[in-house]
């Protein structure tokens, strides 16, 4: 007797389910997801399939994924409009999914509890962000695999996933820090993302404090006294840009191994020192001394130093470039082809420091011979000697030494008569 109750009511609650889903449905429930050890696990990624009902259309149709909550919770609210063209199934499909795990529990629709359970083979993992000092670091983003979380107030998320080795990305201001991490169970991981103090200087080539703005971590900010610092920065490398009256200067900062830099701005030209004009056989050169004056200047861009020039005659002439090359420290020197004597030759100098100052000169120099010119070297690179002068008159050494052999030999003569006598 109690046999046939019991199957009489089994009967009749089939009929009525299916009852229920022959109509169409609406069926609102939570799904849950526990891990390993049956715990919730926030953060999971749940969908549900189910036949919708259409007459026209697909069949099935597959929810977005929803996220659990702290509760390992998300709600559906799944709605069948019935159809009269064909047999409705009445299976809910949900998926439950923590990175690359997932797994499947069927129910039917409206013929389950409040709370439908999907379990994962996965451990609770809680990663803590700190930095050098252990000063937790809020709002700091991780990626743990392909599931992307950011910590709490106090540096801190509650991840789950299986076991085995996994890679993650800590990303904190500009501060990252990735590596691997293995799983054997309920785990921990303290992740350090260190900070240090960097400045920044701007000054020009004789060292004076400039002020300018300086762009970085996304702001502007003005050096005082041409000194900018930063206590707490985060980063392997940092971008800043300097702006001084327009002008703009980026560069990187390497905080652990170089967190001060110094950035300078060469404001003047090079300076013109000394021009020497020297001409062999009619082919004049120049000689130019330049220099970029400046403890910190850039110095002077070789390649940059430039010769033009014409002769002074009555026509305008065209100007042309003459050969100009590095001859040694600052110093340069300018070819020119031959040229005729007794011409004037104008010359424009242009040079240019590292920093793009650019100095100009004009100047000419002449090719007049001198008047009282020395004799012609020839070709043989000898220079002859003038003969002597053959009509020079007796030395007057000469003379003053006669008058006295004459003198003496008068007085012995006079002696000598003067003895016989």
């Amino acid at each position: 007797m109690n046999r046939n109750f019991i199957l009489i009511i089994l009967l009749l609650f089939a009929t009525f389910a299916y009852a229920e889903c022959v109509g169409g449905y609406n069926d609102t429930f939570y799904a849950r997801v526990l891990d390993a050890k049956l715990r919730p696990v926030s953060n999971a990624l749940v969908s549900a399939t189910f036949d919708r009902g259409a007459t026209f259309g697909p069949q099935y149709l597959t929810t977005p994924n929803r996220t659990t909550d702290n509760l390992g919770q998300t709600q559906f609210t799944l709605i069948n409009q019935g159809t009269n063209s064909r047999t409705l199934d009445c299976k809910i499909k949900l998926v439950g999914q923590v990175d690359a795990v997932s797994n499947t529990t069927t129910i039917e629709a409206n013929v389950h509890g409040d709370i439908v359970d999907i379990f994962l083979s996965v451990y609770p993992v809680l990663i803590t962000v700190k930095d050098q000092f252990g000063v937790p670091l809020p709002n700091a983003v991780v990626t743990f695999d392909n599931t992307t979380l950011k910590a709490d107030d106090s540096g801190s998320m509650l991840m789950f996933n299986t076991i085995g080795k996994h890679n993650y990305l800590v990303n904190y201001l500009d501060g990252k820090e990735a590596g691997t991490f293995e799983i054997a169970g309920d785990e921990r991981k303290d992740i350090v993302i260190p900070y240090h103090s960097i400045g920044i200087v701007v000054m020009d080539e004789y060292g004076k404090p400039l002020d300018a703005d300086i762009s970085i971590f996304n702001k502007i900010y003005q050096t005082k006294n041409g000194q900018f610092a930063y206590a707490k920065s985060f980063g392997d490398q940092i971008s800043y840009k300097v702006d001084y009256n327009g002008s703009e200067i980026q560069g990187n900062i390497i905080p652990e191994s170089k967190p001060n830099v110094t950035v300078v701005y060469d404001l003047n030209a090079p300076v013109f020192q000394n021009i020497k004009d020297i001409t062999t056989d009619n082919r004049p050169q120049l000689i130019i001394q330049v220099v970029d004056l400046g403890q910190y200047a850039s110095g002077v861009e070789a390649k940059s130093v430039r010769v033009n020039y014409r002769i002074q005659k009555g026509e305008e002439q065209v100007w042309t470039s003459a050969t100009t090359f590095t001859s040694g420290k600052n110093t340069f020197t300018t070819q020119f082809p031959v040229i005729e004597p007794n011409s004037i030759v104008q010359f424009h100098i242009e040079a240019q420091d590292k920093a793009g100052n650019i100095a100009l000169l004009d100047g000419s120099f002449s090719t007049m011979k001198a008047k009282n010119q020395s004799n012609q070297t020839p070709q043989n690179d000898t220079n002859t000697q003038p003969n002597p002068k053959n009509d020079q008159g007796i030395p007057l050494l000469y003379i003053i030494i006669g008058a006295i052999i004459v003198i003496f030999i008068i007085y012995m003569l006079f002696r000598n008569r003067q003895a016989q006598t």
